[in-house]
């Protein structure tokens, strides 16, 4: 717990530090994420943002473009993982909504918790790919589940705040528009230096 406030905490303070770099940033993002299926594009845009202000003295727009061409083919990869996976999550909690019974509690928790996994797979996967010296996509998606289960705890309630702030943020387009994904690009690459800063001391 302790460990997820603190990542939430310096995620905060690194969109505050870089305020008007990522409202402009998050205005494209915004705009490129309308259809959808390029929300994940925005966001590793977004993140690529992020990381450059994390790991290097500033960061500007110009990285959210950068980031856009850089990661467009697995953004648009991972976009239709979206549609698919959200798709089957949706439609079964749909489906076991009605129904009674401690067995279809536990499949709704299920679906639940592999919503949860697969948001946190998308948290750490663009900040995992650039600190990778040869980046592929299905390399960047084992590391960041080799990640959620070496920190699984961490992973699912960081994901869980993520996903309440989502839920609210929503409903407030000046919100959406403004704040909510750069700051989920914040989180996430803060989250995920932390968490690789663990293991790489631990390897030492």
């Amino acid at each position: 717990m302790r460990a997820v406030i603190q990542v939430l905490w310096r995620g905060v303070m690194q969109f505050e530090h870089h305020g008007w770099v990522f409202v402009v940033s998050n205005l494209f993002a915004a705009i490129l994420a309308l259809p959808l299926v390029t929300l994940p594009l925005a966001l590793a845009g977004l993140s690529y943002v992020s990381h450059t202000a994390q790991t290097t003295p500033a960061a500007h727009i110009d990285e959210f473009w950068i980031g856009v061409r850089k990661y467009w083919k697995e953004g648009l990869i991972v976009g239709i993982l979206n549609f698919a996976i959200f798709g089957v999550i949706i439609a079964n909690y749909i489906f076991f909504l009605d129904q009674a019974g401690i067995l279809f509690v536990v499949l709704r928790l299920m679906w639940f918790v592999i919503m949860l996994l697969w948001i946190a797979v998308q948290l750490y996967l663009w900040t995992i790919l650039e600190e990778m010296e040869m980046p592929t996509l299905r390399e960047g998606l084992r590391n960041a589940g080799v990640m959620i289960v070496r920190n699984l705890g961490f992973s699912l309630l960081l994901a869980f705040i993520i996903l309440i702030f989502v839920l609210v943020s929503v409903a407030l387009f000046a919100v959406w528009a403004l704040v909510t994904p750069s700051l989920i690009a914040c989180i996430g690459t803060a989250a995920t230096l932390d968490r690789l800063a663990v293991y790489r001391a631990q390897q030492h």
